[in-house]
């Protein structure tokens, strides 16, 4: 596992090609790297917004890709998948980092 910790500008650059790649708008970044709290064990958390284009099976290639990119594990959703109502989108939307 990769130990570097990324700055926001770093994960945009890794994230920003797989978004035009599979067709999604942006994605938001949650979790300790939004927060400004990421250490060297720290995992990459996103949410995909998809596009018209988007197919939601392709978070599992962006989440491949981007580990493979990153070296680090990558946890990533589908904003669809997200209940508004849930306490999960509510703590996602108050941290988030839009990355597109």
């Amino acid at each position: 596992m990769n130990e570097k910790i990324y700055n926001h500008s770093e994960l945009n650059s890794m994230v920003s090609p797989l978004l035009k790649k599979y067709r999604a708008s942006y994605a938001l970044l949650f979790g300790s790297y939004a927060r400004g709290e990421a250490t060297e064990k720290s995992d990459i958390d996103l949410i995909i917004v998809g596009d018209g284009g988007f197919k939601p099976f392709d978070v599992f290639a962006i989440a491949e890709e981007l580990h493979e990119r990153s070296g680090k594990p990558v946890d990533v959703y589908e904003m669809r998948e997200i209940r508004p109502d849930s306490p999960f989108y509510r703590r996602v939307m108050a941290e988030s980092v839009k990355l597109q």
